[in-house]
Parts: structure tokens; C-alpha cells; sequence
């Protein structure tokens, strides 16, 4: 396959995944990237490999994930950047573009991945995650204040779920606590952010860079 034979040659990192999600193909750019050698991820499920995570900490790579799934129905999926896993314990944000390579034969297309290191760029921060598109847009993220105060560990934890989509009672079974403590965890976010919706919380923690998980 010729587009198989460019991206394994391609100065960018590259691989390729069949429908099941195991790597078929892990370029030297990737290795040089992430460290991995391709000895140790083909065959491998790509989201056990990466096990790639948005800036607000949420799972990106995982079976059956939305990006797979848009790409096989030949939707085209946004380039977008992820924190992943590299070799020696370490993480690192990548920026990835996904595209389908279709087959004659539906069970043999496979989906490629092409990514550079976005590290020194800052990964995901000049990026709104959490919030819906065409809800907050940058023209009223610029109009909102600073945050008045910074968070607690427990307050920006909460934000980060509250990024994620997750519910009061999620958050409860979460954190361990009451529905009136997540309530008013997030009344003292949006008193410290200046706001007045949780989703102007999550587009505040975002522009903030509030919503990074926490260093390893």
C-alpha cells in the first residue's frame, strides 16, 4: 500500500490501527517522539499505549473512542491535542490529526494518526475543552475576569469534573462527599472565577489554564 509506505517514511510521528484499535504501524518518528520502540506496541491496543487524556484530565484514548468511531464513518475528525503516555513514566502533548485509509474490503481500512510533539507549545492551553462549541465563544471568554482568588485542590478537582461532563451525583460518588458540599464547592468556584453558570466556570478554567490535571 503506497500511503502505508509514506507514513512510514514521513519526518512526522505516524501509526496506523486496524478496526480493532491494534497498531499495525509505528514509524521511527514516533519512536523518536515517544520513545517507544515498535517492537513493544505492535499488536497492542493504541489507547493502552497512549492512554491519551484532554487538558481537563478526561480519557481520550479508550476502546471504541469517539475519534475512531467518526473516523470510520468516514466523518472528518478535528486535529486536536492530547497528553499521552511516553516512554520512562513520562507525558507528553502531542498534536494529532486521524484519517480513515479506506479499503475494497470494509474489515481491512484502517485509521492512521499523524503527530507532532506539541510540548514547547504549551499542549493543549491556547485549547477550549469542556465547553460546547458555539456556547462560549472567545469574544466572551476575553470579557471575562481573572480569577479573584485561586483554587483549592478540592475546587479545581471539582472543576475538572465539572470540564469532563460529570453531574452533582457524579461528583459526589467522585469525591466521597454530600450533594450540598458539591454545591457549594461550586458556588466558591464561580464566586473565585468571577461567574455565573458552571459552564462559564469550565470556559474561565480553561482560558485560566485552571483545568490541567495535576503534574506527575
Amino acid at each position: 500500500m503506497h500511503l502505508f509506505n509514506v507514513l512510514a517514511e514521513t519526518l512526522d510521528g505516524a501509526f496506523a490501527v486496524d478496526r480493532r484499535q491494534r497498531i499495525i504501524l509505528w514509524n521511527d518518528a514516533a519512536r523518536d517522539i515517544l520513545g517507544f520502540e515498535s517492537g513493544t506496541v505492535l499488536g497492542r491496543p493504541c489507547h493502552e499505549i497512549l492512554g491519551g487524556r484532554d487538558e481537563s484530565g478526561c480519557a481520550v484514548c479508550r476502546k471504541g473512542c469517539t475519534i475512531s468511531r467518526a473516523s470510520l464513518r468516514r466523518k472528518l475528525s478535528p486535529t486536536t491535542d492530547i497528553r499521552v503516555r511516553a516512554s520512562r513514566g513520562r507525558w507528553k502533548w502531542i498534536n494529532v490529526t486521524t484519517f480513515l485509509v479506506p479499503s475494497r474490503h470494509r474489515e481491512s481500512s484502517l485509521l492512521a494518526h499523524v503527530f507532532r510533539d506539541a510540548s514547547q507549545s504549551g499542549g493543549g492551553a491556547s485549547r477550549l475543552h469542556g465547553a460546547p462549541a458555539g456556547v462560549v465563544t472567545r469574544r466572551e471568554l476575553e470579557r471575562l475576569p481573572p480569577p479573584l482568588a485561586p483554587l483549592t485542590g478540592t475546587e479545581s478537582e471539582v472543576l475538572r469534573l465539572l470540564a469532563c461532563g460529570a453531574s452533582t451525583d457524579r461528583i459526589c460518588s467522585r469525591l466521597h462527599v454530600r450533594r450540598t458540599t458539591v454545591r457549594t464547592h461550586v458556588q466558591h468556584i464561580m464566586e473565585k472565577l468571577g461567574v455565573h453558570t458552571r459552564l462559564e466556570a469550565v470556559a474561565s478554567g480553561a482560558w485560566n489554564g485552571l483545568l490541567r490535571p495535576p503534574t506527575d
